[in-house]
């Protein structure tokens, strides 16, 4: 059965009612879509985290359809559709940085630069109230997943904030929109199957900003929320191309086999790290690593953390040791390319090498 990627272009609740054949969407697909799992669902995991903290809301898609999120909306009844899906914190935290997954539409063809915003909002008895943060602007990256969806490629958006918001544990809204201006595609966002976080169905509204916010019943959208996090970096220059070399921070374990920085830990601001420590050296051949910057333990302090290691070589000498030669006389000596005189007695070194 072919299928069919749902985008929604939602104008008002009565509107949808009265006015069905208003509603932009690719031929045979309907306003209404289901949770319902799949053999095409991406499932959450190691391997579908975007971000760098814990997630705090992991809403997967679901490839069941999407809803455009964009102010120049070509498709939509006024030129603007905007989205926010509502989620809970259990606990006082610091968000940092969302993800969602999305892509372009029609022709596929991605925008110049993403110009994205996002607003939080306080929950108002169900819908969106005062905005707590917002963000316009907001710098962000995207990268394909390989998945296809029905001619489509599908991107997930990595928008960090520049300032990371603190909320009290409680219920909030997230809108997330893109402006395609100039563009011939609109941007949208996937479908999403339910996390342990979400709070059923969504809402939109059609002006910018949003003065009235309708219900989208059955919806959830492909939506990740990372808590304020920051990195905990190991810089290793210096290691043999044969190599690697083990570090620890706590439970935190990492092996690194070739020069350049990778990740340690992924820490909360204000936690204590370390004392990071090298628990194997490297052996083939025998080198020698070691921490050269003095922040190898301390305070995350709203700043990724680099720790600079330098691996060396160990090195033997090759040593002449002589005895009786007369105060008069001189002996040389040679290996390889290495040459050496001696002139009295005593031991001396005729070349270095590696092990």
């Amino acid at each position: 059965m072919k299928k069919i990627l749902i985008l929604l272009c939602l104008i008002s609740t009565s509107a949808m009612a009265q006015n069905i054949a208003k509603i932009a969407t690719l031929p045979g697909s309907s306003v209404k879509s289901s949770h319902t799992k799949n053999a095409f669902n991406q499932k959450a995991g190691a391997g579908m985290q975007f971000c760098k903290g814990n997630l705090l809301l992991n809403q997967m898609p679901n490839q069941a359809g999407g809803t455009f999120i964009d102010i120049d909306c070509e498709n939509c009844g006024t030129g603007v559709q905007l989205i926010a899906d509502n989620f809970l914190l259990t606990a006082d935290n610091s968000i940092s940085e969302f993800v969602i997954f999305g892509g372009y539409f029609p022709s596929n063809v991605p925008l110049a630069t993403d110009i994205w915003t996002v607003n939080v909002h306080e929950d108002n008895a169900g819908v969106p109230g005062t905005i707590l943060y917002t963000e316009n602007n907001v710098a962000s990256s995207r990268a394909t997943t390989g998945t296809v969806l029905f001619g489509l490629d599908e991107y997930h958006f990595l928008l960090t904030l520049a300032t990371p918001i603190d909320l009290l544990a409680g219920t909030y809204w997230v809108e997330i929109h893109n402006d395609s201006t100039g563009s011939t595609d609109m941007v949208f966002i996937e479908n999403a199957d339910p996390d342990v976080n979400s709070i059923a169905d969504a809402v939109f509204a059609t002006t910018d900003p949003a003065v009235t916010w309708n219900t989208i019943t059955g919806n959830d959208y492909a939506l990740q929320i990372c808590e304020e996090s920051y990195n905990i970096d190991i810089n290793v220059t210096g290691l043999a191309a044969t190599n690697s070399v083990s570090f620890a921070n706590g439970a935190d374990i990492l092996t690194i086999n070739a020069d350049g920085i990778e990740t340690l830990s992924t820490i909360k601001e204000g936690l204590t790290y370390g004392p990071v420590t090298i628990t194997t050296q490297p052996d083939t051949p025998d080198q020698v690593c070691s921490i050269t910057s003095g922040n190898a333990s301390g305070t995350v302090a709203g700043a990724d953390v680099t720790i600079d290691v330098n691996c060396v070589t160990t090195q033997y000498n090759v040593d002449i040791a002589v005895t009786g030669l007369a105060a008069t006389n001189s002996v040389s000596f040679a290996n390889g390319a290495d040459t050496l005189t001696v002139s009295a007695d005593g031991t001396n070194t005729i070349s270095t090498l590696d092990d």
